[in-house]
């Protein structure tokens, strides 16, 4: 057995994949894209120059199929540039002759749920941690307004936690201390992500069932999912993936 699924050329599913290019957002998504390749899938990536390094052991198991540039990201904030890629993203959606039918983006990439409304596909939220954190996060930017000397009881979340402020998530903590442009942008984002057609999480189930479930009932449905923890990419000490003839491939969009 090598934990390939040998699936016909015509019916493999064909799924977008937007990583926010920061290695620790970067590597459990491309380990995720790693296993939906094994699993028959084609996978269109959408990558930055400075991150190429890191899709090696993913192209060198999956052979890639194209390599498309996109246009420069600029000097701008980095999810300010990104941002910008929601045109050309389109016109090659339109144009191709076998479009993606769903998108998994990273959770900083708020914006592209109202891109996969535009063209028409359902949108999955990828967390690079667990439900844990997204709801703490969550629940920061919906209900604390002001900075406070008081410990923060998340009345909401299971087991009621409560943090001193110098515990909470510190892109919350810098939004209090420091408003910017940027961090209302990240504000923003965070919210499109629990209206997502799924969330995927980067831990398993067992570990933090309870928020699972917490976030189940806050989106309202059940297609939250549970896919860790995700290794590093590359991670094969027997040197299976060498040996492995694998059906998918990857198509690499690169920015810049």
């Amino acid at each position: 057995m090598t934990g390939v699924v040998m699936v016909p050329p015509e019916t493999r599913p064909h799924i977008m994949v937007f990583p926010f290019p920061a290695q620790g957002h970067l590597l459990p998504l491309l380990d995720l894209t790693h296993q939906l390749c094994l699993r028959g899938v084609n996978v269109s990536v959408i990558i930055t120059p400075q991150n190429l390094q890191h899709l090696s052991p993913l192209l060198s198991a999956h052979p890639s199929s194209n390599v498309k540039d996109l246009g420069n990201s600029g000097s701008l904030p980095i999810m300010a540039s990104l941002r910008q890629l929601r045109d050309p993203i389109t016109l090659w959606f339109r144009s191709h002759q076998t479009p993606p039918v769903a998108l998994v983006s990273d959770f900083f990439l708020g914006w592209t749920h109202d891109l996969c409304h535009q063209i028409g596909i359902p949108r999955f939220a990828f967390f690079s941690s667990g439900p844990f954190l997204a709801s703490v996060l969550q629940f920061c930017f919906d209900n604390i307004k002001s900075r406070t000397k008081d410990p923060v009881r998340f009345s909401d979340l299971p087991g009621a936690p409560v943090f001193e402020e110098e515990h909470l998530p510190s892109v919350f903590r810098r939004s209090l201390q420091s408003p910017s442009r940027d961090l209302e942008t990240v504000k923003a984002e965070s919210s499109m992500n629990f209206l997502s057609y799924g969330c995927v999480f980067n831990t398993a189930e067992c570990l933090e069932a309870e928020y699972v479930e917490y976030v189940k009932q806050r989106v309202g449905h059940d297609r939250v999912f549970g896919v860790g923890p995700l290794c590093l990419l590359g991670l094969d000490p027997v040197g299976t993936l060498k040996t492995s003839s694998c059906p998918s491939s990857v198509m690499l969009w690169r920015l810049g």
